[in-house]
């Protein structure tokens, strides 16, 4: 079966051979010009001039003396303007992912042809509605009327924020629009509306009254893209070539259809056919296979297999092609590839932030910051180990000529010196960059480094046109974002080897062979990321894109794969996403219902077979030696302290303490707002900062009840700082954790009024002790421990030690020796804890007075009223009222395992208690998951 461009130029050749009437043919993406030109050739008989072939964007382009600019030049210019119109002093970093939005809707808007009066119009009354957007179709006048619940409620501040936001907007989209008409430059929308309303005039200028326009497989238009067509032929200038199949497109509902459906009820109906073909029905050849893999990497083991059979079969490279929904697995997919395939195409957008490049540069910029933040030229050793480490710096991956040791020192000394300040920040960035000449044989390494360079001059040139005056802070953390959002164009030209693309380069060509990776759903279709400004009722009314939108653009990807195919192969798989298997994609479903006759399964189990993963064991080598020394008192220069939370670390496994505190590996954060991390930390920041003004102040019933009255400002000001949070209404999870933290903080407060008369003495303090040991490697020497007391109390003459806790914990323990018992499972962390504050109080305060130590635990704090230890004396639960005669024993015991954390024959294993391992962030690392 011929392919849809072969065909395409089978039946436009009199037009595009005829040397009478010029052709331009206009394609979907650059890898269809590319295989066009090849059908051309394959074609013509003699030699002659090829026709000019443009993707879309570039024949627009053509037309228009303003230039597309990219968003790099235009947020910054977006963002001036913004100030201008609204009097914010908002720096361009706050603005930039607001400007990415605004800029992406007012594109829309201009594709879509809408009106930016009526569109703009205010929002406050329905009336305004009824009046602007009379003229509407029906149904858009429906969608409006959809507002005018939200319009009669009386207005939230957030709501008048956003109205204020909204009124500001048309001012700020007709001011931007000039200042670029004024450069010469547009945005994508503005440059297709800008030929839309010229066309007519355009053609006749350009003397372009005989060429003869050829479209070639597009099926997503905008309204203006559908206007400029529609006039070329009615002019008898343009001919459509589409690439569709009857089964989706006269279905009522089928996904595939979406956009055809939508172009046959609007204006623009006469571009299409009026008989559609049933292509998928004719291509006898068809198989679908579906293959479940039982983990993500296992597809790309597995397209190793079917790459070699399908060669084996007697199929060639070019007649394969590897579409990947999922960037991510591009470096695995090239790694798995049979040594026997030849070359290799790759044509997709890569993520930048899957590379290690993009980790050698965040940690460069995290060196850059911390000089910055201390004020200071030295950064501490971990972190410019950390950068120097990185894999990208292996003196095998650079290319140096000469002293080869000689210019990688230099290279080194380089990366580790503070910037400059002043406007030369991207220049010297670059030239940091070009030093280390990753690689310089166009490939993947080579293409990115080369791609990040244009990226920091882009940025460069912005910030000079524009003359923006940055700080190197903000241009820091400004070249952090673009690099972390930066996906870099890969794009080959031969039309020969096998192939490797997305989906979206996927349009208008076609393979015998298709293999898809990651059919999955959230994968494809991708998840929706659907991020705008716009409400979806306007964006209804206005006919702007919306997530169904983007559903179709897939739906109609995959399904035209199908048209001429010989075996589409869906691999999908089962590994475990937030707890629960993967799901296939529901386009699979699909399959199922409509083409079950064509459908195999297949289920890809595991062939790999697992022996017994040895246990890890950490000697203590010289390295590891050298950073424990940092925590002892005598032979350290760059004094570190243990707190109570890493020799708890150390009890629950030895090679986690290894992890942590020797070998600097930090822990994967949990970025979830309603953690009980979180949770924790608001609630010690909102007691330290409600009664910070209270300390050593006579306590009264009036001051707390002031405390209580003044606690929710307290708790969203601490909350907004402690996130970050713009000057606005607390929303969604942010309101949730504000009315969990007021809750338990009310709680303690009221707690606290039960307790009058008493003295708050510190809150938060931070007291340090040092501890002896003797080992053999060490000597005599001494630990430095330190930690920070939450709060410290004095009633009736004693001292209240107390510590919040968010967890279950017991207040009770049978005796000192269960906690220093690594091998007890419910060894009492947080008793072994506040009393190790106990005796850090005890130690810093040579007092008569007794130390009682408490634990105030916000999962009991509304059932319990009483936080104090209790251990067991005679087999009899008593509560410690004053823990001094236990301190001396604790401090023995605690001497003991200091010693052995010091010890160079003990080494660092791992915990025989795996239930530990289950939320350990290191599990990974040692195979425990």
């Amino acid at each position: 079966m011929e392919t849809f461009l072969e065909h395409v130029i089978q039946q436009a050749w009199p037009q595009i051979s005829s040397t009478d009437r010029p052709s331009q043919l206009i394609v979907a993406n650059k890898r269809a010009r590319l295989y066009l030109q090849e059908a051309i050739r394959k074609k013509a008989s003699q030699a002659m001039w090829g026709p000019k072939i443009f993707t879309l964007p570039e024949w627009l382009q053509h037309f228009s003396p303003y230039l597309i600019a990219d968003p790099i030049l235009l947020i910054p210019l977006l963002h001036k303007t913004f100030q201008e119109c609204y009097g914010t002093k908002e720096d361009l970093l706050h603005f930039y992912h607001w400007g990415e939005l605004i800029l992406n809707d007012f594109s829309e808007m201009d594709e879509a042809l809408v009106d930016p009066d009526a569109f703009f119009s205010n929002l406050s009354t329905v009336r305004q509605y009824d009046l602007s957007f009379a003229s509407l179709a029906p149904e858009q006048q429906e969608a409006i009327q959809g507002l005018q619940e939200l319009m009669g409620r009386a207005a939230s501040a957030y709501e008048k924020s956003f109205e204020s936001f909204w009124n500001g907007l048309p001012k700020l989209y007709f001011k931007f629009n000039q200042k670029l008409k004024t450069s010469y430059w547009a945005y994508k929308g503005a440059l297709s509306k800008w030929v839309a309303d010229k066309i007519a005039r355009l053609i006749s200028n350009k003397n372009l009254q005989d060429t003869q326009f050829i479209f070639i497989g597009f099926t997503k238009l905008t309204k203006a893209e559908q206007v400029i067509l529609s006039h070329l032929k009615q002019q008898g200038s343009a001919t459509l070539f589409w690439d569709l199949d009857k089964s989706y497109v006269q279905h009522p509902v089928h996904q595939a259809g979406h956009f055809i459906r939508n172009l046959q009820a609007s204006q623009s109906n006469d571009l299409l056919p009026q008989n559609f073909e049933q292509i998928i029905k004719q291509n006898t050849d068809l198989q679908i296979v579906k293959i479940e893999h039982p983990t993500i990497t296992s597809q790309t083991r597995s397209v190793k297999t079917l790459i070699t059979s399908l060669l084996q079969d007697g199929y060639k490279p070019d007649e394969i092609a590897i579409v990947l929904p999922d960037d991510s697995l591009l470096m695995n997919v090239l790694q798995a590839l049979p040594k026997n395939i030849g070359p290799v195409n790759i044509t997709m957008g890569y993520r930048l932030s899957f590379h290690p490049i993009y980790t050698f540069l965040d940690h460069w910029i995290r060196v850059q910051e911390y000089y910055l933040q201390n004020e200071t030229t030295h950064a501490p050793n971990d972190l410019v180990e950390q950068l120097l480490n990185q894999s990208i710096l292996n003196p095998q991956n650079l290319d140096l000529e000469g002293s080869n040791e000689e210019k990688y020192k230099n290279i080194q000394a380089e990366l580790i010196k503070p910037m400059e300040q002043g406007h030369d920040f991207f220049n010297q960035l670059i030239h940091i960059i070009d030093q280390l000449n990753i690689d310089p044989n166009g490939t993947i390494p080579h293409i990115i480094w080369r791609h990040i360079q244009t990226l920091l001059e882009q940025l460069s040139h912005a910030v000079s046109i524009l003359q923006i005056d940055l700080p190197i802070d903000v241009l820091l953390a400004l070249t952090r974002h673009q690099l972390q959002h930066a996906r870099v164009p890969i794009f080959g030209e031969p039309v020969s080897g096998l192939q490797i693309m997305g989906v979206l380069e996927s349009q208008s060509i076609d393979f015998k062979i298709v293999i898809i990776l990651s059919m999955n759903e959230g994968s494809f279709p991708p998840k929706s990321n659907f991020q705008t400004l716009i409400p979806f009722m306007m964006r209804q009314a206005f006919d702007l894109p919306t997530v169904q939108d983007k559903e179709g653009q897939f739906a109609y990807l995959l399904y035209r794969l199908l048209h001429r195919s010989q075996k589409l192969f869906l691999l999908y798989h089962t590994a475990l996403d937030n707890g629960k298997p993967a799901e296939m994609s529901h386009f699979l479903h699909q399959f199922e219902q409509f083409y079950p006759d064509l459908l195999k399964n297949r289920y890809l189990q595991s062939t790999y077979k697992f022996g017994a993963i040895p246990p890890i064991i950490i000697p203590k080598d010289d390295f590891t030696v050298k950073q424990l020394t940092s925590y002892l008192g005598e032979t350290s220069n760059d004094q570190k302290f243990l707190s109570p939370t890493a020799i708890n670390t150390y009890f629950s496994c030895k090679l986690r303490f290894y992890f942590r505190y020797v070998a600097k590996i930090p822990e994967d954060e949990d970025k979830t707002i309603l953690s009980p991390k979180n949770i924790g930390s608001l609630v010690h920041l909102v007691m330290e900062f409600t009664y910070k003004e209270l300390v050593n102040k006579p306590l009264t019933q009036e001051l707390l009840k002031q405390s209580i009255n003044q606690l929710k400002s307290n708790v969203k000001l601490v909350i907004k700082n402690h996130f970050g949070l713009p000057n606005q209404d607390l929303e969604g999870p942010f309101y949730i954790i504000f009315e969990i933290v007021t809750k338990i903080c009310q709680q303690i407060i009221k707690q606290d009024q039960t307790e009058l008369p008493f003295q708050i003495q510190a809150v938060e303090q931070n007291l340090n002790i040092k501890i002896p040991i003797k080992t053999q490697y060490m000597g005599n020497n001494t630990v430095n421990l330190s930690g920070i007391i939450d709060r410290i109390d004095i009633k009736d003459d004693i001292v209240k030690i107390i510590d919040y806790k968010t967890g279950s914990d017991q207040l009770g323990f049978p005796d000192l020796t269960s906690l220093f018992d690594d091998e007890n499972r419910d060894r009492n962390k947080a008793t072994f804890q506040v009393l190790l504050y106990s005796l850090l109080y005890h130690k810093n305060n040579d007092l008569a007075r007794p130390i009682q130590p408490n634990i105030l635990n916000t999962n009991t704090l509304f059932q319990q009223k009483n936080q104090i230890l209790k251990t067991k004396i005679n087999n009899k639960w008593t509560s410690i009222m004053d823990a001094r005669p236990l301190l001396e024993a604790f401090e023995t015991q605690l001497r003991s395992i200091l010693t052995e954390i010091f010890d160079t024959n003990t080494p660092f294993d791992q915990t025989k208690d795996r239930t530990t391992c289950n939320n350990c962030p290191y599990k990974t690392l040692c195979h425990r998951n």
